[in-house]
């Protein structure tokens, strides 16, 4: 059988790198396996436990050696017989700098829950990329005041699925702190087909026109201050381009407090995202705008790179955590919105769908095993990507 013939490729691949890199170079956590099963599919799924299977599993082995570093991941999905490679990596440090390539998971956004241009609800792109992933300051006057900062740059291949070209794409992120609790992001991806690249079309202010009229850019900015105990933050990103400049803007915006709880430390958050886009007093944009270029829509693999609600649907949510001594209990409950505008051929409902969904979730530790269980409730059903209404429970182990 197929899945057999995957199973004893992932296995080969486990003992081929247990060769190549020796234990004398293996990084802190060095080999693990994870294993999971989920009962029903859930809008997001993919966010919580970085797979879509149903059931699935894996090891990931975390070596590093002097400035060489980074992980091998293979997750095998039992229920549909496919084998993933996300989260595998290699880099090469040299100061506050990472050079590398492979498929590295992205969360670019200042939330905690969501980002609107780049998110764990798709698998990861393979890339190419420049990472300065410790936060340090200039130390040349003139530009000191920008404090503290870090970036992220890429060049990827775009696997959008069987029925759309595959394009190649950029994408860059930074982030200041010009004071002390607030950070600003500015974020850009472009993405093109690699027979028409133009420098003006692929990263200026000519993405609808010209020799790379193809090119399709998305970009924005995001902010978010602490004080004491509390945190607000937002995103918007533009889905067009007015001179060089983003237009027609998605937004979220989200507060969060530390408290305790009966000396329970604990976290609270609400989060409102919206991906609709209104039209322009030009006539530009408008419902469907999102996520949807005609000649590459913001996909990998068939699922939106940006927020899970995709296009066209809003939700709010609420969310707590709790650290017990011995266990963390997590919790949140959302009224989400999908297709607002009904538009046919959505990618996760054909009409409109709204509803609440729910989660309860524990973690703890059971000898050398990280367990995770969670129940969770969807209260709307989207047919165009398997999800039912209804109650549904996953458990996954990393031991």
């Amino acid at each position: 059988m197929h899945w057999i013939k995957r199973l004893s490729l992932a296995k080969a691949a486990i003992v081929f790198l247990n060769y190549v890199f020796p234990v004398s170079v293996l990084a802190q956590d060095g080999f693990r396996y994870h294993a999971g099963s989920w009962s029903g599919k859930a809008l997001g799924q993919r966010s919580s436990y970085q797979t879509r299977a149903d059931t699935w599993l894996g090891g990931v082995y975390r070596f590093q050696h002097r400035n060489f570093e980074g992980a091998a991941n293979v997750t095998f999905d039992i229920s549909d017989g496919t084998v993933s490679y996300a989260g595998s990596h290699a880099q090469l440090a040299f100061g506050d700098w990472v050079a590398g390539l492979g498929l590295k998971e992205r969360h670019w956004s200042l939330s905690p829950n969501t980002s609107l241009i780049l998110s764990q609800n798709a698998p990861p792109l393979p890339t190419l990329y420049l990472t300065k992933r410790k936060r340090t300051a200039f130390d040349a006057p003139v530009l000191s005041w920008i404090g503290p900062w870090e970036a992220d740059i890429f060049y990827g291949y775009n696997d959008k699925g069987d029925a759309n070209k595959a394009a190649n794409i950029f994408g860059a992120r930074v982030i200041v702190e010009p004071i002390s609790n607030f950070e600003i992001e500015a974020v850009w991806t472009s993405q093109f087909f690699p027979e028409d690249a133009d420098f003006l079309n692929i990263f200026g202010s000519e993405t609808n026109r010209g020799v790379s009229a193809d090119a399709n850019g998305m970009a924005g900015f995001g902010a978010s201050y602490s004080w004491g105990s509390n945190r607000v933050y937002m995103q918007a990103i533009g889905e067009d381009e007015a001179g060089w400049f983003p237009s027609c803007f998605m937004y979220l915006a989200g507060f969060s407090h530390r408290t305790f709880l009966r000396s329970i430390p604990s976290k609270l958050n609400v989060e409102l995202v919206d991906t609709r886009i209104s039209e322009t007093p030009n006539g530009f944009c408008g419902p469907g705008t999102a996520y949807r270029n005609g000649t590459h829509p913001y996909i990998q693999k068939g699922f939106v790179m940006g927020a899970p609600i995709d296009s066209e649907g809003t939700s709010i949510s609420f969310n707590g955590s709790h650290d017990f001594p011995d266990y963390h209990i997590n919790w949140g409950i959302a009224y989400k919105s999908i297709n607002e505008a009904s538009i046919p051929n959505h990618r996760l409902s054909q009409e409109k769908a709204d509803g609440l969904t729910a989660h309860l979730g524990f973690e703890f530790d059971f000898g050398r095993t990280e367990v995770t269980s969670r129940v969770h409730y969807q209260g709307l059903e989207l047919e165009s990507i398997g999800v039912d209404e209804g109650f549904g429970v996953s458990v996954a182990l990393n031991f």
